[in-house]
């Protein structure tokens, strides 16, 4: 069994009451140095013994006494600490429980679509830089990704509970909502004051952007900024010229003169592309027959069109294969100056994360000066100690320093 290195994972049960005859002890099994509890038609991943600096695969089910059982659980406190690069995730895994690797070294994490739940500080210190979640999963847990460093992250539609400072990383810049507004009793990407980052802004479906709005998103202290990514196009206002005064002769306007109608639009296809996607734009109620110039936010050509008789168009563009991350609005314009835009949203096929140092110089809950912080391997200075515990973290400092509980970003003595 591996040594703990002064890290330890605690879960306070008051006054729970047991019914029945004592429990049984359950089989275990050890599989490429994780070992496994094996349940009655299920196992789950119960704790690590092996190396540090590798990566662990947990499968989708393992050979147990009586038969195979499917992992489904990646049980508390299981591979905290360990100081791990990598962990690859199975399909079949529904619940990964509080603390389960808190403390690591990993850099990209993708959760599988049938992990239904993250409970709290599972990734808390992680060194976690890129993060994918799939749909399906419902529940983000309090701390579940606090003090990693992936800048952005897009959150399925089928998340309904959003727990605060789930998504509080050092760096976290830009989040992608997918679905309706879910339950949360506080900030998801700060610590209670504010973004640990140079702040967020949220992205989210048009169709729920006034709900995000009414549930209070805009005021959470890490947000700075609420915008849809799938808006509807927004005309560009054109100045009409005077009317010719009745003593000079009418001059009849050219076709590439006339103002856009006010029944204009646009549509935009995929609505989410990766670089290299080809994306159609599509304008009707245009003038006929003028020349329509798509060009991106910064005002770079991308395509051209004719307008048909009806004012109708199509234009296509590859996106540039060095296109960020977000939002990305393109402009339609005819040469009288009137304009619509549209957006869609640019995802990369890759994350690139942004340069971070180390999780290991993790700012000190304590607010002495002195107060000793554990490396990334746990060793400290100061007989320094970090302990999870149900969200929060406590720090308890060598020196008379004493106790610290860090609670939602919120520091009060013992």
């Amino acid at each position: 069994m591996r040594a703990r290195r002064g890290v330890a994972i605690a879960v306070g049960l008051a006054s729970l009451t047991l019914v029945g005859p004592p429990a049984m002890a359950a089989d275990t099994v050890t599989v490429n140095d994780v070992v496994y509890t094996c349940g009655a038609s299920t196992a789950t991943a119960s704790d690590y013994v092996g190396p540090e600096g590798v990566t662990v695969t947990i499968p989708a089910s393992v050979s147990c006494p009586g038969g195979t059982r499917t992992v489904t659980v990646v049980g508390a406190s299981s591979f905290q600490n360990a100081n791990l690069t990598g962990i690859v995730f199975s399909s079949g895994l529904e619940r990964i429980a509080i603390g389960a690797f808190f403390w690591n070294n990993f850099g990209d994490v993708s959760i599988p679509s049938t992990v239904k739940v993250i409970e709290s500080g599972v990734f808390a210190l992680a060194g976690v830089t890129s993060l994918e979640l799939s749909q399906g999963l419902t529940s983000i847990g309090h701390s579940a990704f606090l003090g990693d460093w992936f800048s952005e992250v897009t959150v399925p539609g089928s998340v309904t509970n959003l727990e605060p400072e789930s998504l509080a990383t050092y760096v976290i810049e830009s989040v992608t909502m997918l679905g309706a507004v879910p339950t949360t009793s506080g900030d998801p990407f700060g610590n209670g004051d504010g973004a640990l980052s140079s702040g967020v802004v949220v992205s989210v479906p048009y169709a729920y952007l006034e709900a995000y709005r009414a549930a209070g998103w805009e005021d959470f202290p890490s947000v700075i900024a609420l915008e849809a990514f799938d808006a509807p196009a927004v005309k560009t206002p054109v100045k009409v010229p005077a009317e010719t005064p009745s003593d000079t002769p009418a001059t009849q306007s050219s076709a590439d003169d006339a103002a856009l109608s006010a029944e204009a639009g646009l549509t935009v296809s995929p609505a989410v592309a990766a670089p290299g996607t080809q994306v159609t734009v599509s304008g009707y109620g245009f003038p006929g027959d003028v020349d329509v110039t798509i060009a991106d936010f910064r005002g770079e050509s991308l395509a051209t069109a004719r307008t048909g008789t009806l004012g109708e168009f199509t234009a296509s563009f590859a996106l540039d294969e060095e296109a960020q991350s977000g939002l990305f609005r393109v402009v339609a314009s005819v040469p009288s100056g009137g304009s619509l835009s549209i957006s869609f949203l640019a995802t990369a096929t890759e994350v690139s994360a942004a340069p971070a140092p180390s999780p290991s110089p993790t700012p000190s809950p304590s607010p002495s000066a002195t107060s000793a912080v554990p490396d990334q391997q746990g060793s400290s200075s100061g007989a320094s100690v970090w302990i999870f515990l149900a969200g929060g973290f406590v720090l308890i400092g060598g020196g008379g320093a004493g106790a610290w509980w860090y609670l939602r970003s919120r520091r009060t003595e013992l």
